[in-house]
């Protein structure tokens, strides 16, 4: 039996925006009778990604560094789509989510040595709800959720080789805490725009490997993602990616579930593929995502019987310029 999930509009919010790290912002319980949605908090840690070259390509090769001129400006449209699929106990219910777009435009400030102060700012957010059964209240509602990103942005330090660091939003007090935590989420989205460089010199076909660490809640994920180079010119590069995204089994916070609820994450198995473009000069990048696997949940209720939860996420993003 399939069943339609509902999530209460402002939490659906947190999760569209959310849904790259790792799908585990959608994690919802769900028994026999109701649907009782839940998600995770606000990303608190994610290191530095380290580059391992693979491969260093064939000649000629050529330094890849991203170039800063104070003032540029550039802006992107990203649009998420993301579809949930959830059984447990012989049930089964998915997460009817609208299509999210959302435009961001990036302002380069003063630079010191390889790293340049980036400014944003949200310039637009909507939502699309055709191919869903989602009522005209509820996209209205929806709507006027993410619409409150517009104007929202903040401060970051990008280095020539792609690390985007240093990331802090510049909010107004008395911001809705449900906008706060999709922003702290959306934060892995926009860092995601940047394409963490080697220091070696490197032709095409070459290829290197990433490793990060994201703490979700106090939920570890790590995610391991390869590059590999398909077109190199002067002013820029095209490549492909493939990550994938695991998580030891660990306990979920309690405080991001229903009261007298535990939680303990067993398995987290999602695989990426991406292709893309970058232009070292203007920090646009074009890219294309999916992402896609199933993650396993034990749920617990006061003293009742563990519940299995099994969970598959399908995930697209695309990113493109912008006018």
């Amino acid at each position: 039996m399939r069943r339609r999930l509902v999530l209460p509009t402002p939490l659906l919010a947190t999760v569209v925006l959310g849904a790259l790290v790792g799908g585990l912002a959608s994690c919802s319980l769900f028994d026999d009778e109701a649907a009782s949605p839940t998600t995770a908090g606000a990303v608190t840690t994610t290191t530095t990604p380290g580059s391992e070259v693979l491969d260093a390509g064939r000649g000629p090769r050529k330094e890849l560094r991203l170039r800063f001129t104070e003032g540029a400006a550039t802006t992107v449209a990203l649009t998420l789509d993301l579809d949930v699929t959830q059984r447990a106990g012989g049930a089964e219910q998915g997460l009817d989510s609208p299509v999210v777009r959302e435009t961001v435009r990036f302002t380069v400030g003063p630079t010191r040595g390889d790293e340049a102060t980036v400014s944003f700012a949200f310039t637009g957010a909507t939502v699309d709800g055709e191919g869903t059964d989602l009522t005209a209240a509820e996209l209205a509602e929806l709507g006027t959720e993410i619409g409150r990103l517009v104007g929202l942005g903040g401060t970051g330090t990008i280095s020539a080789l792609g690390s985007f660091t240093s990331f802090a939003y510049d909010l107004p007090d008395g911001l809705d805490p449900e906008v706060t935590a999709a922003l702290e989420q959306a934060e892995q989205q926009l860092s995601a725009l940047a394409l963490p460089l080697p220091r070696e010199p490197l032709g095409v076909g070459a290829r290197w490997r990433t490793t990060t660490r994201t703490e979700l809640s106090g939920i570890v994920l790590d995610q391991v993602t390869t590059y590999e180079i398909t077109e190199l010119t002067d002013s820029g590069v095209a490549y492909t990616a493939s990550s994938s995204q695991t998580a030891a089994r660990q306990r979920i916070d309690p405080a991001t579930l229903p009261a007298g609820s535990t939680a303990e994450l067993v398995s987290a198995d999602i695989e990426g593929a991406t292709t893309g473009s970058l232009d070292l000069g203007s920090l646009l990048a074009t890219t294309s995502s999916t992402l896609s696997g199933t993650q396993e949940v034990d749920l617990r209720t006061g003293d009742g019987p563990t519940q299995r939860l099994s969970q598959r996420i399908d995930v697209t993003v695309s990113v493109a310029a912008a006018g």
